[in-house]
């Protein structure tokens, strides 16, 4: 996972969570709060003949900070 805090199309990205032995099931992460404008998944080898596949993803934003408006992706 990484995230960008770049203000227009992000270019700088910040590796915040990595895993190089996953089986292609079901994985949940976390990683420690980080100031973020954009997150990605970005993947560097498939677990599967299937590629990559992401259900869900869900960022959350401190109390303070829920007036901040997150861009749809």
């Amino acid at each position: 996972m990484q995230v960008s805090t770049d203000t227009a199309a992000p270019v700088n990205w910040t590796e915040v969570y990595s895993n190089s032995t996953g089986d292609g099931g079901m994985d949940e992460i976390s990683f420690a709060a980080r100031d973020a404008r954009y997150v990605r998944m970005y993947g560097t080898a498939r677990g599967t003949s299937y590629g990559y596949f992401c259900t869900s993803l869900r960022c959350t934003v401190p109390l303070l900070q829920a007036a901040i408006r997150i861009p749809a992706i």
